[in-house]
């Protein structure tokens, strides 16, 4: 697209920015006085011939500069206007400027009708009639030709108007227009010449009537604005009436909104002030319909966001024929995906261009001064091209001594701050694995191989295929001929400005680390080292620069095989982890020192096992589950006097221990389950130290009496030992009272002796024990009960809660309901009758409650039920609300994970493993509720509740994920406590008027009490939420 027409001249030099026609004698001490007053008093240039002349006299070759050399020219048409031939031959050289050079004509109608000055009618008419009879015929056709074009331009009829507020309007006008005609000066616009013909080329001859995109991308700095400026201003008078410039449109949508510029936009095309927009979708209305029929150049700055273009310029349909939009952003794939036509791609400033650039701010001249050529080609060097930095570091540098820039030249990153925060722009706008694949390459990788660099990101969990492509389309990033990545220094340097300063003052705390200085200070200061999930590591790395580490940690480096022999020299290493190295054979010598080693489904021996024991004479922790090769356990085990946790659990190829084991006096836990194991050897029952003895799924011929096992073991694991009547001691509550944690799970009781003497005893599993018919009575402190699969068992212990939490789980527990599981026909289950008659002296115990069953459907006793996760609460009026005991909740879950209470056999059953739906039951105490509605008047309340989070699964089941189907909910009065206890069931919703049990509906509020996440219902030691509290309505 050209500057200017092919039959226009280039226009010259403006001297004046307006041109003021008029006839003197009419309005010279009138409007046309007030009018030029109002445009000086803003500071607006215009010329007024002051000179009164003869009618009839030749007009003056500098009156005819003075025109040519105007941007506007306002035109006074008066009633003697066209009795003056001095006037008349300004109007034609006027129109001669408006043809030639562009310039803009703006009539004034004072005291005349538009049509008279159009038509040449009355006054006008009249008087062209006299001319023809006089001097000047040979000019009439020429002035009636000027008369009739400038007569038919749009501008101002002031006729009966007030005339203070018509030259109000008119000067707004010319100071609009002007600032949107300013020439951006080239003087120190070095090298955009070339690249605004590159990008006018995109954008086409104005002779086309299509509708064209054009996209300018590049970095941050790189001189996106200053292009689009001056291309906007070359072609800017192709589209005089219809352009609009917006800069910054990034930031604009995030400190005032979409609608504010919209406003913007259709202001400066329109020429209107105080153009409203009421909302973002009647803007875009507004600009298809104000624009589509339209010739408009629109230039959208720094745009970041699909949404943007689409509130601003969503497609082609939206302008008119011939229109050009430019679009500057750093993202190149935004623009092509907006339907760009062309995209720009600018590039940075060559050496030259760049060493000139930085002369003229610097020294104002174009080349370095004399002395300072050396300092200058080094600056040139660092900003590699980067209009910004070049900028920003000339001016910082100009006027400075030599010794001053022999000393900001050594550190000249150090004076980049503005540069680096334009460049974080750009990261600030990337997703976090972008930002973290970018921090990666500026720290380590830049100039390195493509293909090494995304096998090396592929390997630590990026995709890094599409990572890197979006770094390269924000223009972060791009590709070297020689297949390498390469990264600007300054967005280098920035990326580690970012790690920098994630703890300037201690490298250790910070994600990466690059400078060998920093590297080594804080390995030789490293204490612990974790390279978990490692998953490529094939060797530890050389230890020997860090000889303070006291703890490493390989978890899961499943390649890991090679060791590096430096390990057996930190003297000061006393946790090594290789848990899950699934590669590792073998283990060089440590120091005495160490005390936990984890060597958890390697691949370990038993001759390395044998060597291990032999130096690792202090070890306090030694864990070996899954350590599949292993078949015996060295009798030197017996050495390791200081050892107090031993875990073999899961070493399936381990038939035999040797009765060394009764040597380990320290020893406190004692993990066997799941090896070969038949008889253990009767030594470990004696164990005066052991707390934790876990001997699950071992199927032994011949269990050892446990009435040696010392009166301090806390947990003990003895499900799926085969283990039936009369082997589990009667007098086991004397025999272990310390014991917290009991698990019989798989075993064939048909009773269990009185465990009511375990005081201490907080978790029992009976999971599966199949022909288990009955429970005793169950101590007080219980909080976990599992029974789950129990098919005979056919009722609910008495249980006597001491006020901790208390969790029960029972599924596949056909007898203990009335029917397969609960039913929504069972008014009430009843193994909940018995708790809830214990909570009605205590109502606050109810509260710890929560039981998990097997079932499908809510009971109807929940009065109000409703499909999904979230539920209204309707609450009562007083007096209902103070006898309100509380609130009990109901929801059905599916259980997307596998059941964890079915044995080691029946686990393998595909019909036991399928997805299953449960019950789930809480209660909310009255007080809670009064406690959260606090300060609320005598009027009922709709609490919002969302069941979405149920996080004691997590507590009881790890990884577990659970999705919530229906839920619901009763208010529960004394009296239903009461109906409870007489054996039968009232329908408290008929007693609550208040209550509605449409619960699809949201309420009608009144009054919003709280909004937000409040926990309601607190669950297990940790206070794990169940319930989350999303609204507090007051209602009518």
């Amino acid at each position: 697209m050209a500057s200017t027409s092919s039959s226009q001249t280039p226009p010259p030099p403006f001297a004046h920015d307006v041109f003021l026609s008029f006839r003197g004698a009419d309005t010279r001490h009138g409007f046309t006085a007030h009018l030029y007053g109002a445009l000086v008093r803003r500071g607006i240039n215009a010329y007024r011939d002051d000179n009164e002349l003869a009618r009839g006299e030749t007009i003056e070759p500098s009156l005819l500069r003075a025109i040519e050399c105007s941007r506007f020219s306002i035109v006074v048409f008066s009633r003697g206007y066209a009795e003056s031939p001095w006037c008349l031959d300004e109007l034609v050289k006027i129109v001669d400027c408006r043809r030639r050079l562009g310039q803009v004509v703006l009539p004034v109608f004072y005291d005349v009708d538009p049509m008279v000055v159009a038509e040449l009618n009355g006054e006008y008419g009249e008087a062209l009639n006299r001319h023809c009879r006089g001097d000047s015929a040979g000019k009439v056709e020429q002035w009636k030709e000027a008369l009739e074009e400038v007569g038919n331009v749009s501008g101002w009829d002031v006729q009966n108007k007030d005339q203070s507020e018509m030259v109000r309007e008119i000067v707004d006008t010319i100071w609009l227009e002007l600032s949107r005609t300013l020439e951006v000066s080239m003087d120190n616009l070095v090298g955009m010449g070339s690249r605004a013909n590159k990008l006018k080329e995109l954008l086409g001859e104005d002779t086309g009537d299509d509708v064209r995109f054009v996209g300018i991308s590049g970095m941050g700095g790189i001189g996106k604005t200053t292009l689009a400026r001056v291309v906007y201003d070359e072609i800017g008078m192709e589209f005089r009436n219809s352009r609009c410039f917006l800069e910054n449109v990034k930031d604009y949508f995030e400190k005032h909104g979409a609608v504010h510029v919209q406003e913007h936009l259709l202001s400066a095309v329109l020429m209107e002030k105080n153009l409203k927009v009421w909302d973002a979708h009647t803007g875009k209305v507004m600009i298809k319909k104000s624009l589509q029929h339209r010739k408009v150049l629109l230039v959208l700055d720094d745009v970041d966001s699909a949404e943007q273009l689409e509130m601003l310029a969503a497609n082609q349909n939206w302008f008119g024929p011939g229109s050009r939009i430019i679009i500057t952003s750093r993202d190149q794939r935004l623009l092509y995906k907006h339907g760009a036509c062309g995209v720009f791609k600018l590039e940075g400033l060559n050496y030259i261009e760049a060493l000139t650039l930085f002369s003229l701010k610097t020294f104002k001249n174009y080349e370095p001064s004399e002395g300072f050529e050396e300092f200058s080609m080094r600056v040139v060097e660092y900003a590699q091209g980067l209009p910004l930095a070049i900028e920003v570091l000339g001016c910082f540098l100009g006027g400075r001594s030599r010794r001053e820039w022999e000393s900001a030249i050594t550190s000249l990153k150090d004076y980049c701050d503005d540069i680096l925060d334009v460049l974080k722009i750009s990261f600030d706008g990337l997703n976090k694995p972008e930002k973290d694949m970018f921090l990666d390459i500026a720290c380590f990788f830049n100039l390195k191989s493509i293909s090494e660099v995304k096998k090396v990101l592929n390997s630590c969990g990026f995709c890094a295929d599409i990572g890197v492509k979006h770094l390269v389309e924000k223009s972060l990033l791009s590709f070297s001929p020689m297949g390498k990545l390469v990264m600007h220094d300054l967005l280098r340097d920035m990326g580690r400005k970012i790690v920098h300063l994630e703890s300037p003052g201690n490298p250790g705390r910070r994600s990466r680390l690059w400078d060998p200085e920093d590297i080594l200070s804080v390995m030789s200061n490293l204490k612990a080292m974790d390279l978990s999930h490692s998953h490529n590591l094939i060797a530890t790395p050389d230890f020997t620069g860090a000889p303070n580490i006291a703890t490493l940690i390989f978890k899961d480096c499943t390649s890991l095989g090679v060791i590096h022999p430096s390990i057996g020299s930190l003297q000061k290493l006393t946790c090594l982890s290789f848990r899950g190295c699934t590669k590792l054979r073998n283990l060089p010598s440590m120091p005495g020192k160490l005390k936990e080693l984890y060597l958890d489904s390697t691949a370990l021996s038993n001759e390395e096992l044998q060597q291990i024991i032999c130096w690792a004479v202090a070890l306090s922790v030694l864990s070996l589950s899954s350590c599949n090769s292993l078949k015996t356990v060295p009798v030197s085990i017996g050495s390791l006097k200081q050892l107090k946790v031993l875990n073999l659990h899961g070493c399936s190829q381990l038939d035999n221990v040797p009765r060394e084991l009764g040597g380990l006096e320290s020893l406190e836990e004692l993990d066997l389950s799941g090896t070969k194991i038949t008889q253990p050897p009767l030594s470990i029952f004696y164990l005066k130290h052991l707390k934790t003895l876990s001997f699950q799924y071992n199927m032994p011929t011949k269990l050892p009496t446990l009435s040696g096992l010392h009166s301090m073991i806390t947990t003990l694991n003895l499900g799926d030992c085969g283990l039936k009547e009369g082997d589990f001691p009667t007098s086991v509550g004397c025999l272990l009272p310390s014991l917290e944690l009991l698990d019989l799970s798989s075993n064939n009781f048909v009773t269990l002796p009185i465990i009511g003497q375990l005081s201490r005893l907080y978790s029992l599993r009976l999971d599966n024990c199949m022909m288990l018919t009955s429970l005793p009575k169950l101590p007080s402190r219980i909080e976990f009960l599992y029974v789950n699969g129990c098919v005979s068992l056919g009722q609910m212990p008495d249980m006597k809660f001491s006020g901790g939490h208390f969790y029960f789980e029972g599924l596949d527990c056909s007898k203990l309901y009335d029917g397969n599981g609960v039913s929504e026909d069972s008014s009430w289950p009843t193994l909940l009758r018995r708790p809830l008659l214990r909570g009605q002296e205590h109502p606050a115990t109810l509260e710890r409650l929560v039981f998990k069953v097997q079932g499908s459907r809510i009971p109807k006793w929940f009065t109000h039920q409703r499909d999904g996760s979230s539920i209204w609460v309707s609450l009562p009026k007083s007096p209902y609300y103070d006898d309100m005991m509380g609130l009990a909740l109901c929801c059905t879950v599916n259980d997307l994970t596998d059941g964890s209470h079915f044995s080691k056999q029946q686990l393998g059953s595909p019909s036991k493993r399928q997805r299953q739906q449960h019950i789930c039951f809480f209660f909310v105490s009255g007080d809670s509720i009064r406690f959260l509605l606090k300060g609320l008047s005598d009027g009922s309340a709709c609490v919002g509740l969302s069941f979405e989070e149920l996080p004691f699964y997590q507590l009881i089941k790890p990884g577990a994920a659970v999705e919530v189907i229906r839920c619901g909910y009763r208010i529960v009065s004394r009296r239903d406590i009461e109906d409870l206890a007489a054996g039968t069931s009232t329908d408290v919703a008929s007693a609550f008027a208040t209550i509605r049990r449409d619960d699809d509906h949201s309420p009608r509020p009144k009054k919003l009490i709280f909004e937000g996440s409040r926990s309601l219902v607190l669950f297990c030691a940790n206070d794990f939420v169940c319930v989350r509290v999303l609204k507090v309505y007051q209602v009518d």
